[in-house]
């Protein structure tokens, strides 16, 4: 059964003049095992970032969960993982993404 991994920090930086993440970010997360998709998310207000994970099964989900802290960037604070079951018959009702196969790896060079 498909999980939720719910990832939220603060990033104590400068967000005028700091680096996001971008594209070579998110192709480097295609290789997760048992990752389906990713929502990036931040609030530059609060200086949050964190990302909503379709993992899927709980196994992987906990895996990626146990190692999240090595790839986040210096400087954050109040790390926030979470992992949920999903109701899948309600989730399908409002047209949540659950039957998203999981991304293949680019062909680019």
């Amino acid at each position: 059964m498909s999980v939720i991994l719910q990832v939220e920090y603060v990033w104590d930086v400068d967000w005028s003049t700091a680096e996001q993440p971008g594209a070579a970010d998110a192709h480097a997360m295609r290789e997760a095992p048992g990752l389906q998709w990713k929502i990036w998310l931040r609030d530059p207000d609060t200086r949050s970032r964190g990302g909503i994970y379709l993992f899927a099964d709980r196994e992987s989900a906990q895996d990626w969960a146990d190692r999240i802290d090595e790839g986040l960037p210096g400087n954050h604070r109040d790390l926030s993982v979470r992992i949920f079951e999903i109701n899948e018959d309600a989730t399908r009702v409002t047209h949540g993404p659950l039957d998203i196969p999981a991304a293949v790896p680019s062909l680019d060079v």
